[in-house]
């Protein structure tokens, strides 16, 4: 919680260093809510807190913090967690409002991305929790692949970002977190397909292929099906369940 707290309270400092508290504010609630605002209330500021997350500049600070940590301790599930939180529209989003001079926001290439990003490491970290690698730490992951996807979906429909901003720090929170519950069934890493099929559905919604929605979600659900049975040992998948 400190780290997450020290960084949006610098991230907060840098937009309000570039354009004074008020309108860094207003700016940061119209960037996340997509709802042009001229002053701000005192619920804004709770939206210019989340959307913070979504700040490019936000990425920039804590990411290498969360990098060192993870090579420092060997510990490599909050790296991995956190990259699957900060790799998602929410960034891409503000690449051209803040320090890569983009001709535009890459957000629908951002969604192809993270999509990927959450296929990959959900077939490598399901993996890991079938052949006993992982615990109760699967069920992090899991979490917060599926609050990402949903606000995904809620994004990519409503161009409102704060949710994402939420999950984005709620995954934050659960990267490092080390639950003491014993978690076994392996029927869980089936679960895993249900956010492939929500990250499937929001790149069709990003590319205005709405014919295409449940089918660029079973496709990425497939993907990951298949992902899993090609990386499993034959000796491990006659015990699955």
């Amino acid at each position: 919680m400190a780290l997450l707290s020290g960084e949006l309270l610098m991230s907060l400092l840098y937009y309000v260093l570039l354009r004074g508290l008020g309108n860094a504010i207003v700016t940061l609630k119209v960037y996340g809510t997509d709802i042009p605002s001229v002053s701000f209330t005192p619920m804004d500021v709770v939206y210019a807190v989340l959307e913070l997350a979504n700040s490019f500049m936000f990425f920039l600070m804590i990411f290498p913090e969360i990098l060192y940590f993870s090579i420092r301790n060997k510990d490599y599930f909050p790296l991995i967690v956190s990259s699957l939180g900060l790799g998602g529209p929410n960034i891409a989003s503000e690449m051209t409002h803040s320090i890569l001079p983009l001709p535009y926001d890459p957000v629908r290439e951002a969604s192809i991305f993270v999509a990927s990003l959450s296929l990959i490491l959900s077939a490598y970290i399901s993996r890991e929790f079938i052949i006993g690698k992982m615990k109760s730490r699967y069920i992090l992951f899991l979490v917060s692949n599926f609050i990402l996807s949903i606000s995904g979906i809620f994004y990519s429909v409503t161009i409102n970002e704060i949710p994402y901003g939420l999950a984005t720090l709620i995954t934050l929170f659960l990267a490092f977190q080390r639950p003491t519950i014993h978690v076994s069934n392996r029927k869980l890493v089936l679960l895993s397909c249900i956010p492939q099929y929500l990250w499937g559905m929001s790149i069709a919604f990003w590319f205005n292929l709405t014919n295409l929605t449940y089918v660029m979600g079973i496709a990425m659900f497939l993907l990951y099906g298949g992902l899993m049975l090609m990386s499993m040992p034959k000796r491990r998948m006659k015990g699955i369940g």
